[in-house]
């Protein structure tokens, strides 16, 4: 099993560097990212990948990525350390002075690593803060929201979920209760706009 996956690997490896029908050939081989010739031979490249820490849960990482597939830049690593290697990461200046991708600051801010890149695409100049604050799901699932009652003095207290509920469940031909409900939701939205940022 071993031998068979290394075996894929080293393949992979030399389709996306020699062969240009291949999906991923202009991101290696159309960059001039080459193997070594030692690693033409399967058996040298297995014989390498068992002596520097070959193991099925580690991915074949180059620790330049502009540099080719050799001995001496090509490593074992996680799929995590790997992602935080290519081209296309972004890095964010941290408190402490250190360059982290969006990913590593999301691991750090305990945050989905798809919050963290919809903050900053959305403002690349964001502050750290901004970019690693809580998100307005973990601050509550549901909010309760107080409204008073359009036709009597009742208070109501529900949930946002509670208000879709009833806006589903209100007959299109009831205008007049679906724009209030309409209205108190336009109300509700720009309230939280406004307290959340």
């Amino acid at each position: 099993m071993a031998k068979d996956r290394l075996y894929s690997i080293w393949s992979d490896m030399h389709k996306r560097c020699h062969n240009p029908n291949n999906y991923h050939y202009k991101d290696y081989g159309g960059r001039g990212i080459t193997t070594c010739k030692a690693w033409i031979d399967f058996s040298a490249f297995e014989k390498w990948a068992r002596a520097n820490g070959y193991s099925e849960s580690l991915r074949l990482g180059r620790k330049n990525i502009n540099g080719n597939y050799s001995p001496s830049n090509c490593h074992w690593t996680t799929y995590e350390v790997l992602n935080n290697n290519k081209r296309s990461c972004i890095y964010v200046c941290c408190p402490d002075g250190q360059r982290r991708t969006l990913t590593q600051v999301a691991r750090v801010a305990k945050l989905p690593p798809k919050t963290v890149s919809h903050r900053y695409h959305r403002s690349p100049n964001a502050s750290y803060d901004w970019l690693t604050r809580p998100s307005e799901s973990s601050r509550t699932k549901n909010p309760t929201v107080i409204v008073q009652s359009v036709n009597s003095n009742a208070i109501l207290a529900k949930s946002l979920r509670q208000y879709a509920e009833i806006v589903a469940k209100t007959p299109a031909s009831d205008q007049a209760m679906r724009d209030t409900l309409f209205n108190i939701a336009s109300t509700i939205s720009k309230a939280l706009l406004t307290f959340c940022g």
